[in-house]
Order: structure tokens, then C-alpha cells, then sequence
């Protein structure tokens, strides 16, 4: 970071801030400006003269960029397209892009100095042009494309109560990655209930048929007498097969670990 300390009573000048490479506020590398000050205010009005300045500082904005960078990765790999609706300065926005690699690819995906309106235009847009949306945010200004996206989901940590209420989920950790991790999650549990019910769909369905053709070729069969026609398959014996047959192979299916290509489907 940069900054500069000045005596409470030295006269202060535009002169005296600290000018880096990327300048105040924000700039290509994506920090953030601030301003250390103190003086006397009262109710009514704020008096500049009165006003000293301790410190200019240039903070990068906090983020595990190597973890972002992998999540970004592995979420477009899986067909998901992240997009980054902020308020900060476009210079700040890109900057950070950069570094998890977001921008560049697919268009606009990155929006910046957006007000709370724009979010919500973004969302209804993408919405319209056939896209299932996944909307993240912490701040009361953010609820309303919470609520118009398909998926909201307010951050847990840093979070507004109204956030919170008005998305589908609350992302405890304020992580990325952890929405990439549940997605892996979500499809490798539908693609084990896709093998569970193929599984029990074809074991049934020998069933179903051979009581169905049992009955209907019950004579050229022999299944017939006199007294009516003998059924293929008792009750208890379909009963018994459903149980050692179909129950703990379709459970073994069920708990099957994700397969190695899964983030890569789109």
C-alpha cells in the first residue's frame, strides 16, 4: 500500500498526496484510495479548513486471488459464466478481473461504477435472453436482483439482514469458490438419482413385462387351466426381488462419488 503521514497542524495542499503509478482512487493494479482526517464538525456544517489530514492510503481490495482464479477456471469450464456487477471504479474492476481472469472472454462480463437499478436491468436482460441467473450480493441496495434472479445468493458474513431475506441461499464463508463446489456437489447428486432411477426403471420394467406377457400368452405357455391362469410372479416373490435385488444396488448408486469430467460438461 501507499501513504504519507502529516502533522495535525501542517497546511494541507494537493501537493502533499502521494501519486503512484496507478493513481487515487483505484487505478490499474486495482487498489482503493482512502483518507485519514480529523477536525471539529458541528451539526450543521463541515468547515474544509478545519479539517486535517493524517493519511492517503491505497489498499488492495482483500481476495485470495489464487483460489478466485481456480473457481473462475473451473466455473467457466463447466459452462457458467461469471460476470462482476460492481460499484467500484472501472479501473479497480478490471484490474481484479484480470487477476481471476475474468474479463475478455464472452462479451461484457464486467460492469462497474452500476448502480443498484443497472443490477437489476443486468439481471432481468440475462433473464430475457435465456439465461438461468445466479445473483450474488451483500448490501440492502443489491435485494432487489437478489429477488429477480433465479438464484440469489446473499453473503453470510458480511451481509445485510435484508439481503439475506431476500435471497434463496446465504453463502456462509463470503467464498466464490464454495458456489462452484456446491454446483460440483449438485450434479453429482443428480447424476447418481439419473443412475439410480435407470437402475430401478429396467429391473422393474423385467418385471412389469413378464407378468404382463405371462398373462396374455398365459395358454401357448401352459400358465392356464381350468380354473383361471397361474401368474408368472407371485406378489411376494416381486415384493422379495424389490428388496435383495433392487434396494441395495440402486443405495450403492446413489452414494456413487463424482466422476473426473464433471465440471468440464457444459
Amino acid at each position: 500500500s501507499t501513504g504519507a503521514l502529516i502533522p495535525p497542524d501542517h497546511q494541507f495542499s494537493h501537493s502533499h498526496i502521494p501519486h503512484s503509478p496507478i493513481g487515487i482512487p483505484g487505478g490499474a493494479s486495482g487498489p482503493r484510495g482512502s483518507v485519514i482526517c480529523f477536525g471539529s464538525f458541528s451539526n450543521s456544517a463541515i468547515c474544509p479548513s478545519a479539517i486535517a489530514v493524517c493519511a492517503v492510503l491505497g489498499c488492495a481490495v482483500i481476495c485470495a486471488f489464487h483460489c478466485a482464479t481456480f473457481a473462475v477456471a473451473t466455473a467457466r469450464a463447466a459452462g457458467i459464466r461469471p460476470v462482476m456487477i460492481t460499484g467500484d471504479h472501472p479501473a479497480t474492476a478490471v484490474a481484479i478481473a484480470r487477476e481471476v481472469g475474468m474479463d475478455g472472454v464472452l462479451g461484457v462480463d464486467v460492469f462497474a461504477r452500476v448502480a443498484p437499478a443497472d443490477k437489476l436491468r443486468i439481471v432481468r436482460h440475462l433473464q430475457s435472453a435465456g439465461e438461468i441467473v445466479a445473483m450474488t450480493g451483500d448490501g440492502v441496495n443489491d435485494a432487489p436482483a437478489l429477488k429477480a434472479a433465479d438464484i440469489g445468493i446473499a453473503m453470510g458474513m458480511s451481509g445485510t439482514e435484508v439481503a439475506k431475506e431476500a435471497a434463496d441461499l446465504v453463502l456462509t464463508d463470503d467464498n466464490f469458490a464454495t458456489i462452484v463446489a456446491a454446483v460440483e456437489e449438485g450434479r453429482a447428486v443428480f447424476d447418481n438419482i439419473r443412475k439410480f432411477l435407470r437402475y430401478l426403471l429396467s429391473s422393474n420394467m423385467g418385471e412389469v413385462m413378464t407378468v404382463f406377457f405371462g398373462v396374455v400368452f398365459a395358454g401357448p405357455l401352459g400358465l392356464s387351466g381350468e380354473h383361471g391362469f397361474v401368474l408368472p410372479l407371485l406378489a411376494t416373490q416381486i415384493l422379495w426381488i424389490n428388496l435383495v435385488t433392487d434396494g441395495a444396488p440402486a443405495l450403492a448408486l446413489g452414494a456413487d462419488p463424482a466422476s473426473p469430467g464433471l465440471m468440464r460438461r457444459k
